[in-house]
């Protein structure tokens, strides 16, 4: 009975082992995933806002606009990697810009 317990007792440890080493493994893929697309986010936002300071666009967006009405603004730009372009930040840097011309 006893050492039928310290057998038991023994897998559940390796068990308790196995699953926080599996755990370890999944939560830093995790965050390797995350990283990697926090930077392509960067990468596109900075791609955005150059393409937004090299041109004259900024005037004719506002907070209020619709991301489908100002797509016809970038017509020979892939839009569909700025979708996730927040207008109100859009409006927040059209005053740097503005400052900058």
């Amino acid at each position: 009975m006893l050492l039928q317990y310290l057998d038991d007792k023994s897998e559940i440890k390796d068990a308790v082992r196995m699953a926080e080493f599996v755990f370890e493994e999944l939560l830093e893929r995790a965050r390797e995933k995350e990283e990697k697309e926090a930077k392509k986010r960067k990468r596109l936002a900075d791609e955005f806002y150059e393409l937004l300071h090299a041109s004259k666009w900024l005037q004719e967006i506002a907070a209020s606009s619709k991301w489908e009405d100002c797509k016809s603004l970038f017509e020979d730009r892939q839009v569909a990697s700025f979708a996730f372009i927040d207008l109100e930040l859009v409006t927040r840097l059209q005053g740097p810009l503005e400052n900058d011309n």
